[in-house]
């Protein structure tokens, strides 16, 4: 069982299984209060059934009528295609899957290859889904691009024409811009906005951000390159680094590699037992790249 929840919309997602059969149901609570159930799936094909659950999974966040908002994560154009993907197993039309199907037997047929080389299954689902009815909305679906459109654009076109879609394709996706960042973008941006007020430590920030130590330190060199001013917090977080030291052996064996470096300061020790982490390294590192970026 999954519980989902949308302001004031619950829903909850359960897979039954007795005897060898599968039953997904879609109990959703209404504004009343009150529970009302959707039989989305019945039948023994295990594989059907979670189909359906996946793709009801990514309904329940994503439709042409909730739009993303600043409080929603950010989602990329990888996360679209998933979900448009994943609705799509769900929601074809079984009528015109059938006709695309003949279409691409008789195009298989002519060019003497597996119908598959024409186009993949999922392709045929996000046809029989979205129903393009224009260039751009058929490029708009993942694995659609300009190459297929110019084999096979028109005709395709002229076989869904007049076809009512299962879903609208979210205008995120046709405009190929928005959302404007993607997740990693976001959080460098959040962690600019940090630094402009405070300096915190960099575990907090690593929480605050969802993602690792080293991801974040990841993000300070990026802010770097892109020519951010953060020296002084860079020197807050490397005020008990011993710099010198570490940027002495920097200059002998290099800054390409973190394990050469470790070496020569600890030795072949295991990193519970470093006197110089990997850590206070990488910070060290991220120093003498703020330097450089001064000097230069």
């Amino acid at each position: 069982m999954e519980t989902y929840e949308r302001g004031a919309e619950i829903a909850k997602l359960v897979l039954y299984e007795r005897d060898g059969e599968y039953k997904l149901v879609r109990y959703a609570v209404t504004v009343d209060g009150e529970e009302e159930n959707y039989l989305l799936y019945s039948g023994a094909n295990l594989q059907t059934a979670f189909m359906k659950l996946e793709g009801e999974k990514r309904l329940l966040r994503f439709t042409e009528y909730t739009p993303i908002c600043s409080s929603e994560p950010v989602m990329t154009r990888t996360d679209w295609n998933k979900d448009m993907l994943a609705l799509a197993q769900s929601y074809y039309s079984s009528d015109v899957l059938g006709l695309l199907r003949e279409w691409r037997r008789r195009i298989a047929d002519e060019m003497n290859v597996a119908p598959y080389m024409v186009l993949e299954d999922k392709v045929l689902f996000l046809l029989a889904t979205f129903m393009p009815q224009t260039k751009e909305e058929f490029l708009g679906l993942p694995h659609c691009g300009e190459k297929r459109w110019e084999q096979y654009g028109f005709e395709l076109l002229d076989l869904l024409r007049g076809q009512t879609p299962a879903f609208h394709i979210p205008s995120a996706v046709l405009e190929g811009a928005q959302p404007v960042r993607t997740q990693k973008q976001e959080r460098q941006v959040r962690l600019l906005t940090r630094l402009q007020a405070e300096t915190p430590e960099l575990e907090e920030l690593a929480s605050e951000l969802d993602v690792s130590v080293n991801t974040v330190i990841g993000y300070l060199e990026k802010l770097i390159e892109d020519g951010y001013d953060i020296e002084a917090y860079v020197a807050f977080l490397t005020r008990e680094v011993p710099y010198a030291e570490i940027a002495a052996v920097i200059d002998n064996a290099g800054a390409d590699r973190l394990k050469p470096i470790y070496l020569e300061l600890n030795g072949d020790v295991p990193p519970y037992e470093a006197r110089i982490s990997y850590h206070q390294i990488r910070l060290a590192l991220v120093r003498r790249k703020m330097e450089q970026a001064t000097v230069g």
